[in-house]
C-alpha cells in the first residue's frame, strides 16, 4: 500500500489519462480535492487510480503540449468503471476548498464526469454522441443551428 500511495499524482504533475481510444487527456493537474471519510464506497477508495485533472476558475486556459502518438494511446489503461474522468469548474472567482463529497461544495461549483458506456449501452449499440444529443433538451438547444453543425458535424 505505501507504494501505491507514492505514486498519487499531486497538484502540478503532468498526466497523461485514457477514456477511452478516443478521448484521452494531457494535463497538469490543478487543485486537489479532500476525500471525505465515511460515505458508502470508503473501503474502495483508491486515489492512485481517480482520474480527477483538478478545479479550475471558469475562466481558465490549460497548457498546451505535444500531441500524444497513437503507439502512445495504445499503451494507457482503461479507468476503472468508478474512477472516471472528473474535474470541477469554479463560478464567479469564489474560493472554497474542493470535495469528493455527494454534493457540490458550494453554490458556484460546476462539477464534470465524464462516465464511460455501461455494457447495456454497448449492447444496444449507442455511442456517446446518440447519448449526448438524446440527452439535449430543445428547449435549450437548437439542434438546427451551428452549434449541432459545428459540434456534432461527424454524425
Amino acid at each position: 500500500m505505501n507504494k501505491e500511495k507514492a505514486n498519487i499524482p499531486q497538484e502540478g504533475d503532468v498526466v497523461i489519462w485514457k477514456q477511452n481510444n478516443n478521448l484521452v487527456v494531457k494535463a497538469k493537474l490543478g487543485e486537489r480535492r479532500i476525500h471525505i471519510f465515511d460515505q458508502f464506497d470508503s473501503e474502495f477508495y483508491r486515489p492512485e487510480r481517480e482520474h480527477y485533472l483538478g478545479q479550475f476558475p471558469i475562466n481558465y486556459i490549460p497548457e498546451k503540449f505535444a500531441s500524444i502518438t497513437q503507439k502512445e494511446i495504445d499503451s494507457l489503461p482503461m479507468p476503472d468503471s468508478n474512477r472516471q474522468l472528473q474535474f470541477n469548474l469554479i463560478l464567479r472567482n469564489s474560493s472554497f476548498q474542493a470535495t469528493d463529497g455527494y454534493v457540490p461544495d458550494h453554490k458556484d461549483q460546476v462539477r464534470v464526469k465524464i462516465e464511460g458506456l455501461t455494457i447495456d449501452m454497448r449492447e444496444q449499440k449507442l455511442d456517446t454522441n446518440k447519448i449526448m444529443l438524446n440527452n439535449f433538451n430543445s428547449k435549450y438547444v437548437d439542434l438546427k443551428s451551428k452549434f449541432k453543425k459545428k459540434w456534432f458535424g461527424l454524425l
